[in-house]
């Protein structure tokens, strides 16, 4: 953290975060259940992991006793990776080789398994400006701010060919991208020292991009290389008070 009369404070905050979980989402059937229930996972090889890299830049300043001015660039980024090993439901299918048979009334375990990767990239910065002024014997904090908010996700699917594959045939293979921009102001007007009335607008707009680069479905019969995009905008406007308005109107009726 950096303090300067002239520019103000500056903090720097920096995170990580790594998990790797041998978990499934394959659980016991009930006649396995009622055998055994404290036995093992029928799928040892599954995982889950999360990666997260984060950081943010927060700068406040204050011009003077009534007005001041917060910024906050932040940035982050997402891994997740899982591993499931594929498996079948009755009746069997011939001419699959399966793995194991945990229970033949109800689950047949291949010698594949499924792998989903998954990025999400966000960068963004807002800001606003407070500045405490009085009209008469209303006191005003008047707030105003805007923010700018990029969001890319990847995701990917993939076949292995065993249990325990750490790749694949990619099977599908498409990123989102999301640009939101956001803007409000506030004013928390004091009527009395128990009773503030804080009127509100804000206004919201994103504009969303999908870019499928491999696709997997009945038409292509396989996965297949593609160049499809598709574009979205969406917008709304949001008036009303502020979310401390009904507590405020019981304090003014006590």
């Amino acid at each position: 953290m950096l303090t300067d009369a002239r520019v103000g404070q500056l903090s720097l905050k920096l995170g990580f975060h790594d998990d790797h979980a041998r978990t499934t989402y394959l659980g016991l059937t009930d006649a396995m259940y009622r055998a055994d229930p404290r036995q093992d996972t029928v799928a040892p090889y599954d995982f889950f992991a999360v990666r997260r890299y984060e950081a943010s830049l927060v700068h406040e300043k204050h011009f003077s006793d009534q007005t001041s001015l917060r910024s906050t660039l932040f940035a982050y980024q997402m891994q997740l990776g899982q591993r499931s090993q594929d498996f079948d439901r009755p009746p069997p299918i011939q001419g699959i080789d399966y793995v194991s048979v945990p229970d033949p009334a109800a689950l047949f375990l291949k010698q594949t398994s499924t792998l989903r990767d998954r990025t999400y990239d966000v960068l963004g910065l807002s800001s606003e400006l407070e500045h405490r002024f009085a009209t008469g014997k209303l006191i005003h904090r008047l707030k105003i701010g805007g923010r700018a908010m990029l969001d890319v996700a990847r995701r990917k699917l993939s076949s292995g060919d065993s249990p325990t594959a750490e790749s694949g045939l990619l099977l599908t293979d498409d990123t989102t991208t999301i640009l939101g921009l956001a803007a409000w102001f506030e004013d928390q007007i004091a009527v009395t020292s128990k009773c503030s009335l804080p009127p509100a607008f804000r206004y919201e707009h994103s504009h969303s991009q999908k870019h499928f680069s491999v696709v997997d479905d009945d038409i292509s019969q396989g996965p297949k290389p593609v160049d499809i995009t598709g574009n979205s905008n969406a917008g709304g406007a949001m008036p009303g008070p502020g979310g401390d308005l009904r507590q405020r109107e019981v304090e003014c009726v006590r």
